[in-house]
């Protein structure tokens, strides 16, 4: 809630790390390996260019948190959840991919406010109060990037963020915890 007051006051971040996003990705999702879901959990290899960024790590490692305990919630055990990192242009894109039961059209455009959740998952009974993707959201706006959603129900949910990329000569440089 402290972040979620912040950012709405729009606080600067403190203490940015220059990071490989795809390297740093990877060794995040290490810490999935004890999961109960830590065998679905599948990180493609970038085989582009470094996506170099500013993040501040904490907050990204709950981001990225934030969307695989979403895409393990709405999908079933022994489906893939994929991660992969990327650069394009002038940012930086990180995908959360599940093939779950996906989010009606109506309420893609609703799904990062604050308390909101979707009928079919309120009628499903899947737990939770609505600020996971809120937060998110904050997250990625706070990096001063975006987040969208491409989704089909009964297909899937696919999650990208993108943040500018960082260029050499960045603060400490760090590819890997």
């Amino acid at each position: 809630m402290f972040f979620l007051a912040r950012a709405d006051a729009e606080a600067e971040l403190p203490d940015l790390e220059r990071l490989d996003l795809s390297v740093w990705a990877a060794d995040h999702s290490l810490a999935w390996s004890g999961h109960e879901r830590g065998a679905d959990l599948c990180f493609e290899e970038n085989n582009g260019d470094s996506p170099w960024t500013q993040a501040h790590r904490p907050l990204l490692g709950q981001l990225l948190d934030i969307l695989l305990e979403n895409a393990c919630k709405y999908s079933k055990p022994g489906t893939p959840i994929i991660v992969i990192a990327w650069r394009e242009n002038d940012g930086v894109l990180l995908a959360v991919s599940d093939q779950g039961c996906g989010i009606p059209a109506e309420d893609i455009l609703r799904i990062f406010e604050s308390f909101y959740r979707t009928e079919s998952a309120r009628r499903l009974g899947f737990p939770g109060v609505g600020l996971g993707l809120a937060v998110a959201h904050r997250i990625v706006v706070a990096h001063r990037g975006t987040i969208t959603v491409e989704s089909k129900p009964g297909c899937g949910s696919r999650f990208v963020v993108c943040l500018p990329w960082s260029p050499e000569g960045g603060q400490r440089i760090l590819t890997s915890r």
